[in-house]
């Protein structure tokens, strides 16, 4: 059990100090809820490439603790995100919230045809009253 922990650890020292590593796996996708603006998902595909190395984001832009959050503050910074995000690395974060931020869409209301069948799946009558057995 100590071996394994101790190999796992090298292996993670090692792939930190990698400078030839992806920023991140291209079919990484991670979600953050935003902190009440709209969720924000990072997709990996969108920020890798060939100068694109972990380390330059991480250690000196981001706080890499699983506690850390961007703060509103922090937009008017160049940290984080806002360090290439500065309209001229990549598209400017300022005035383009809906970028990043996106809103949760309301699932779509069911027709009245719909909630028919659903019901009639469900063994429900439409009025609510169970639907009388065959």
């Amino acid at each position: 059990m100590r071996l394994r922990f101790l190999a796992w650890a090298l292996l993670v020292l090692v792939a930190a100090s990698c400078r030839t590593a992806l920023a991140v796996p291209p079919g990484l996708t991670i979600e953050f809820d935003g902190n009440g603006e709209g969720k924000v998902t990072f997709r990996g595909a969108q920020h890798t490439g060939p100068s694109m190395h972990c380390s330059n984001c991480h250690f000196e832009l981001f706080d890499v603790s699983r506690s850390s959050q961007i703060t509103r503050a922090d937009h008017r910074r160049a940290q984080a995100c806002f360090a290439c995000h500065d309209g001229k690395t990549a598209f400017a974060s300022r005035s383009n919230c809906d970028r990043c931020h996106v809103e949760p869409v309301d699932p779509p209301v069911p027709s009245e045809a719909e909630r028919e069948r659903q019901a009639l799946d469900a063994g429900v009558a439409v009025d609510g009253a169970p639907s009388p057995s065959p």
